[in-house]
């Protein structure tokens, strides 16, 4: 049998960053080795079995929501930008598209707006859904990640992305700081909002950490450059009112 029907949505998946690969494939496959299987499994079996691409999109839910008349994420993404339908009880559509008017800027869609921007700035995806251990986990992770490239580079490139980002000597020290100082509450070597995706939904639990593992947010890096221009802007405008 023919899989070509497959390779439009599969290459708009794939491009698109929202099946987490190496999450997914841990979390329904078995081991994270098995990542480049994770976009043709969600396709074919994974999407009508009910397993997440990422922690915000659920299909049962989504199917639920309409009344079975759709159940994949491309659905969601192309018919239900307007509305007050919801992919899952992690992100509420109507909700957050009240609570963030500005998410037209930059995307066609509420939820990728949320998931490219919204989630890295620490917006909630809903009421009473708590991301500050992932959020916070993520820029220790980034702006020891840049310290880092940037001590390890030649200073004719460090320049450069210097140039590139905006970063002044001040921002740098003030990274060092805000790495070395942040708070993530960790017990026994565990983050004490992680909780694994499988298990029911309760009130101010981190909802990303219940699907991440909290050991390995390597995946993030290709979103650095990206990010870090954000990042600056946030922390520069914290220390002026400070």
């Amino acid at each position: 049998m023919s899989i070509a029907w497959l390779w439009p949505d599969y290459a708009r998946l794939r491009s698109s960053g929202l099946v987490l690969e190496r999450d997914y494939a841990a979390c329904y496959l078995g081991s994270a080795k098995l990542a480049r299987l994770s976009v043709p499994h969600y396709l074919t079996i994974g999407e009508r079995l009910g397993y997440r691409p990422n922690p915000f999109f659920d299909p049962r839910y989504f199917a639920k929501a309409t009344d079975g008349a759709h159940r994949s994420l491309l659905e969601y993404l192309d018919h239900y930008a307007a509305g007050d339908v919801s992919p899952s009880r992690e992100f509420e559509h109507s909700w957050y598209t009240w609570q963030n008017p500005d998410w037209c800027r930059n995307h066609e869609h509420p939820f990728l707006h949320f998931y490219f921007e919204g989630l890295t700035q620490g917006r909630y995806p809903a009421p009473g859904i708590d991301n500050n251990s992932y959020t916070n986990l993520l820029v220790v992770w980034l702006l020891r990640t840049a310290l880092r490239v940037l001590d390890t580079l030649t200073p004719t490139q460090a320049e450069a992305v210097v140039r590139r980002v905006g970063v002044t000597a001040e921002d740098r020290r003030r990274w060092q700081s805000i790495a070395t100082r942040m708070f993530v509450p960790f017990r026994d070597g565990l983050l004490l909002q992680f909780r694994p995706i499988e298990q029911p939904y309760r009130q101010q639990q981190d909802v990303s950490l219940r699907y991440f593992d909290p050991a390995d947010v390597q995946h993030w890096a290709s979103f650095l450059l990206g990010v870090l221009p954000c990042i600056v802007g946030d922390l520069r405008g914290q220390a002026s009112e400070a």
